[in-house]
């Protein structure tokens, strides 16, 4: 028995601390150092079996919201282990795509090697990192139930259409084209309208977006961005102010206004020309939904409050992989 003078008013305080912490949850962490249930795959850039596949079942006890920066719902996993570790080596020039086939939905949620977690309920589209980093992926496949364990196959792959056919195919968050739109498409690329829903997986957040073919890089309405630093890294907190719904229309005080906040590794801080003058402005790379099109896409971050479009889509996006037309607006259905 500890003497009454051990029980100081801080070592009570980290009792409480702690007590409350395992009585939520909230100390729960996916061990991503942990040993992988279905193995370690080595793969170098260009690697010959493309897409590498893995076998498995997915699910787990955990919710995969309780990882840090993961908010929304994205089922549940094995929180003492990845299922999967990718150990991948790159020179440079091709992307980097991990998606999932299975008859049940799933969820995906990766660590990269630069510390930074990812999450999508759109597991047959994937999570691609445009410029991926050598080194070690920790990788999970979700069910959407806990204690559930639905088979599944990750894939592996270097190339951006190694996923049509899943994309393509009915997924709990990929929105597929209304029926008098099935042959909006030209020689394989989709049809986008001026404006379209815009579906931010990671966080569960859908915003109305301008289409601009005429800006290089898309934009995302910001306020309140804190700059910190993470696993070396720089990294920005910030609130998207929106309508509710994430309609278009611009904020201000009188309207109903939602926040939902964000977190973002800063890939660069640019300078943008506007017509009053230039703005620096933080890029922070995330997962999009636009139409059929999902993309890990640069956003440069501003305070769009004043505009009609909390979200611009610009080129890096658009290139190679959709056509617009003018005519046409929201061709595609909300996700």
């Amino acid at each position: 028995m500890l003497a009454p003078h051990h029980f100081t008013p801080l070592r009570l305080a980290v009792l409480v601390l702690l007590g409350v912490l395992l009585a939520t949850g909230a100390a729960v962490a996916f061990d991503y150092d942990g040993t992988p249930t279905y193995g370690t795959i080595s793969l170098e850039m260009g690697f010959p079996e493309d897409p590498t596949s893995v076998v498995l079942d997915a699910g787990g006890t955990t919710s995969i919201s309780t990882v840090p920066g993961v908010s929304g719902r994205y089922g549940y996993g094995h929180a003492e282990a990845p299922d999967v570790v990718l150990d991948y080596q790159t020179h440079g020039g091709l992307p980097l795509r991990l998606y999932v086939e299975a008859q049940s939905p799933t969820s995906l949620l990766v660590r990269s090697p630069n510390g930074d977690w990812r999450a999508t309920r759109s597991s047959a589209t994937g999570i691609t990192y445009t410029s991926p980093a050598s080194g070690r992926y920790a990788i999970w496949v979700g069910a959407m139930e806990p204690d559930t364990y639905p088979q599944a196959t990750l894939h592996i792959s270097e190339y951006l259409e190694a996923a049509a056919a899943a994309q393509r195919a009915p997924s709990p968050r990929v929105a597929q084209p209304a029926p008098a739109q099935d042959d909006c498409a030209i020689d394989g690329l989709p049809i986008l309208g001026r404006n379209e829903w815009a579906h931010f997986p990671a966080h569960d957040l859908t915003l109305s977006a301008l289409i601009d073919s005429g800006a290089t890089t898309s934009s995302l309405s910001a306020i309140d961005i804190q700059t910190f630093r993470r696993g070396g890294d720089d990294w920005v907190r910030f609130r998207v102010p929106h309508r509710q719904g994430g309609h278009r229309g611009a904020v201000n005080s009188n309207d109903d206004i939602r926040y939902t906040q964000l977190e973002g590794r800063v890939v660069r801080v640019t300078t943008v020309r506007t017509s009053t003058g230039s703005q620096r402005r933080h890029v922070i790379r995330l997962p999009v939904l636009v139409g059929p099109i999902e993309y890990e896409a640069e956003f440069n971050l501003t305070d769009r409050r004043h505009m009609t479009y909390p979200v611009l889509i610009g080129r890096e996006l658009l290139n190679h992989r959709a056509l617009i037309n003018s005519a046409e607006v929201k061709t595609y259905p909300r996700p």
